[in-house]
């Protein structure tokens, strides 16, 4: 018997097939606001990295301070070391800077213990009572010696120890010690100067441990 054999046509529409098949279609779609974020997050931090840091500054501040101070110092350390002339007399570079200031700091009294009443330089004394306090700073010419006076009033310092005590420069040049045995007490002490005491004078009323009780400052400076 022979074997029969069964064929079945299916029929179907390759286009729409075709069409189904189609690679699907790319859509771009733009995060504005997240690509708006990115970029100023970038620049944040290119800034960061190169912001000029507050040292920075205040060197460059430094700087220029310090060409500054060079620029106006260059003069004086020319004039300094310029050689020197036999012939013109040598002054202290301190007498010299003195010389040639013209409005220096008036003298000043100032009292630093309430036990202390007065206290001036002054240039003479009159019935045994200072005369009005010294207005102008010391002027000496060559060949002449002005004495001057440092006169202080103190009350409860019995039994103490104290002393005047006359600086140049921030170095002492003359002491005077009491014992004090009164109850107000009147202190003098005294200095001769010349030519060769020019500069910056202290005159002060001290104790035994060294404490200010009332300062004066002036200048003596040279024709």
């Amino acid at each position: 018997m022979a074997k029969s054999k069964v064929v079945i046509k299916v029929s179907y529409d390759k286009t729409a097939q075709l069409a189904k098949l189609k690679a699907p279609e790319m859509v771009t779609v733009w995060h504005v606001r997240r690509i708006l974020l990115a970029l100023t997050i970038m620049i944040l931090l290119v800034w960061l990295l190169f912001k000029p840091s507050k040292t920075d500054e205040v060197a460059v501040l430094q700087a220029e301070e310090a060409k500054a101070v060079i620029t106006a110092v260059e003069p004086v350390v020319a004039t300094v070391n310029k050689p020197i002339n036999p012939s013109q007399p040598v002054l202290k570079p301190l007498e010299s800077v003195i010389k040639s200031v013209n409005n220096l700091p008036k003298p000043t009294a100032v009292i630093f213990d309430k036990r202390v009443l007065r206290a001036a330089v002054v240039s003479e004394f009159i019935n045994e009572q200072p005369a009005e306090r010294i207005k102008s700073n010391l002027k000496v010419s060559k060949n002449q010696a002005v004495e001057l006076f440092y006169f202080s009033e103190a009350k409860h310092l019995n039994n103490k120890n104290v002393s005047h005590a006359w600086f140049k420069n921030g170095q002492a040049i003359h002491k005077k010690h009491w014992q004090v045995k009164e109850p107000l007490a009147k202190l003098i002490s005294s200095y001769r100067f010349s030519v060769k005491d020019a500069g910056e004078w202290q005159v002060v009323l001290q104790d035994k441990k060294g404490k200010y009780l009332s300062e004066t400052q002036f200048f003596v400076t040279t024709d």
